[in-house]
């Protein structure tokens, strides 16, 4: 008697575990318009989207801005390396060091459009895109002493004028080439 309730256990829970994989994922939409803002090839700001599913009461949106800001994070530290490499001629740059503050580069970022959806098993799935202009980078790394430390130990100790204007058109002309490149806007490495 305890093998047949054993079995029938069993059953069951693979009958939901099946049902569960399919009901979970909802009707495909190719894209969500955060993923269209974020992605959209004339932006002028750095941008980023992110997706959270969960239940409906959850606040899927701070969950999601903050894999979204994550990943903006990390295109603006690879846009700083980039720039530091081609305003001072090809310096190595060690962007480990760079990524330990590249949460400090982007303080300021905002949510600009989020978006919600209904999966068939009832749970939700938030969309949302971030932003921050270039300036507003900029103004981050001029006014923050640690982003400056973390820079010159990048460069080995090399001290870069950010206040020089040839620094923030270098960066405009960098975030102009790197934005056009496919992966940069990659989130899949997100849970």
């Amino acid at each position: 008697m305890k093998k047949l309730i054993l079995y029938f256990l069993c059953a069951i829970s693979l009958v939901s575990c099946g049902s569960m994989g399919k009901a979970g994922l909802g009707v495909h939409k190719a894209e969500s318009p955060a993923q269209i803002y974020a992605e959209d090839i004339n932006r002028t700001t750095m941008r980023a989207w992110a997706s959270y599913s969960g239940l409906p009461q959850m606040n899927l949106e701070a969950y999601a801005a903050a894999a979204a800001r994550a990943v903006l994070a990390e295109h603006t530290s690879a846009l700083v390396s980039r720039t530091i490499k081609e305003s001072e001629k090809g310096m190595i740059v060690a962007e480990s060091e760079l990524k330990s503050v590249s949460k400090e580069t982007i303080a300021g970022s905002r949510v600009v459009i989020s978006d919600r959806y209904v999966n068939r098993d009832g749970s939700e799935t938030c969309y949302l895109a971030v932003e921050i202009s270039i300036d507003d980078i900029i103004m981050n790394i001029r006014h923050s002493q640690m982003i400056q430390d973390a820079i010159s130990k990048a460069t080995g100790g090399h001290v870069v004028d950010f206040d020089d204007d040839d620094f923030a058109r270098i960066m405009s002309e960098s975030f102009n080439s790197i934005k056009e490149e496919s992966n940069f806007l990659d989130v899949s490495f997100l849970p």
